[in-house]
């Protein structure tokens, strides 16, 4: 079904709208894989958070200059 449509892999339907993929699939394989897709995008927005807020708890060092 999604082969017919042109989606061959996981980016092309990642770029694909939720009413082009709301059109080809099932309702309800398509609120699964919509859910999947908002945790796996709130996953990486909490990483990033972390990621940030250790960086800026960092204290700059002065490292000594190779000889």
């Amino acid at each position: 079904m999604l082969v017919e449509a042109g989606y061959r892999d996981e980016n092309s339907l990642r770029d694909a709208s939720e009413v082009e993929l709301g059109k080809l699939l099932p309702k309800r394989l398509f609120q699964r894989i919509q859910g999947k897709m908002k945790e796996e995008n709130n996953h990486w927005k909490a990483a990033k958070e972390k990621w940030i807020v250790q960086d800026e708890n960092c204290e700059p060092v002065i490292l000594p200059s190779p000889l």
